[in-house]
């Protein structure tokens, strides 16, 4: 069976027929274990990762292997303004599922510091369009509550957000979303870091030495950039609530280090990845914002790091068809092979690939969620 043979029988709906089986969506959409089934062993050696151990199904029987869809929603939901791009295609097969949905509408929080941001998700667009059949829409949101408000209210049917806007998303609509795949590194990690970025140049050497200076956090919705770095200062004996002489929320980890370099803070909170504390990180926020000129990494320290937590997940409405979410693993699992070019314009390292999870992946976040909130109501908040 070729690529153009398997797309038509997506379009016309036939995604329970052998068609469906051969991909093993089905399977890996009931599986019970959080890292799902392993791949066909005939995948070893095909494209950037050359291990067995794959959690996602093998579509090259359906497909010929021709990826993140991470950040978004761009909506008129409270300040969150959105605007979408896209069709609704009135050709579709009648009784497909395809014909039920219309369109597919995805959600992504755009960097308000790159504006060129949103057209390099073009390539990721495109390929959802040819696998499912589709006419995407792409919806920008400005910040981590536009996605959080886009997904819980049905707006979007697919998004990618951080563990901490899952949890946000849980307490408002339960398992009416769902995680359901996230990326999984070349090295065959499945988590990140939180960091604590300084000046290269600053006296900062650890934790201790910022006692009553200024931090730019990330967002209240942020897992990396706010909860779980919070978590971890209490576990090493830090109140992060009175530690600092003064923090403020940045919007993105981009602008806290741009804040930090201009002197308008003395730490910034990013997100680092690809390595561990000991051998360090081939990805992060000062990495991406130095390759755009914001900032030169050489002038950035990290001294403070928290982790691993699991990847941000890539989330869908649980109430849409079945058969839809089961092809869009499909697609996913497909794209870091089959369009390595697109898998590295959505900031992706060469080698990486997706891996299955569930809700119990984000358990610690979820309960993390409720307790930072908790504490905060009961009279700490950020300064």
């Amino acid at each position: 069976m070729n690529a153009a043979f398997a797309i038509r029988a997506f379009r016309t709906g036939l995604t329970k027929s052998k068609v469906l089986a051969a991909a093993s969506c089905s399977a890996f959409a009931q599986t019970s274990d959080p890292n799902g089934p392993r791949l066909s062993a005939s995948l070893k050696g095909r494209g950037p990762y050359h291990k067995t151990d794959i959690a996602l199904p093998y579509v090259a029987p359906v497909m010929t292997f021709q990826r993140q869809l991470t950040s978004w929603a761009f909506m008129a939901l409270g300040a969150c303004a959105l605007s979408a791009c896209g069709s609704k295609d009135s050709n579709l097969p009648a009784g497909s599922w395809q014909a039920e949905m219309g369109r597919l509408r995805v959600a992504v929080r755009g960097d308000d510091a790159d504006p060129a941001f949103a057209a390099r998700w073009g390539g990721y667009r495109k390929h959802l369009t040819e696998v499912t059949g589709l006419p995407v829409e792409l919806f920008e949101a400005t910040d981590y509550n536009g996605v959080v408000q886009a997904i819980s209210s049905g707006q979007v049917d697919m998004a990618t957000m951080g563990a901490s806007s899952y949890a946000n998303v849980a307490a408002q609509v339960g398992d009416k979303v769902a995680p359901f795949v996230i990326v999984r590194q070349a090295e065959g990690t499945k988590g990140y870091y939180s960091a604590i970025a300084v000046k290269a140049g600053s006296s900062f050497r650890s934790l201790n030495d910022l006692k009553g200076k200024t931090l730019a956090y990330v967002d209240f919705n942020s897992t990396s950039g706010y909860v779980y770095p919070r978590k971890t200062m209490r576990e090493q004996g830090v109140n992060p609530d009175t530690f600092f002489g003064r923090s403020i929320m940045a919007g993105g980890a981009t602008q806290a280090l741009v804040a930090m370099a201009n002197g308008r803070v003395d730490a910034a909170m990013v997100t680092v990845s690809a390595g561990t504390p000991e051998t360090g990180f081939a990805a992060g926020s000062h990495i991406t914002a130095g390759r755009r000129g914001l900032i030169k990494p050489n002038e950035i320290r990290l001294i403070w790091t928290a982790g691993p937590m699991p990847n941000s997940p890539f989330v869908v409405r649980t109430d849409r068809p079945a058969p839809m979410i089961d092809v869009l693993r499909g697609a996913l699992a497909m794209l870091p092979y089959e369009k390595p070019d697109v898998w590295e314009e959505m900031g992706q390292v060469a080698g990486g690939t997706f891996a299955s999870v569930n809700k119990a992946t984000y358990a610690e976040v979820l309960a993390l969620r409720d307790e930072d909130i908790s504490k905060r109501r009961a009279g700490g908040s950020s300064k």
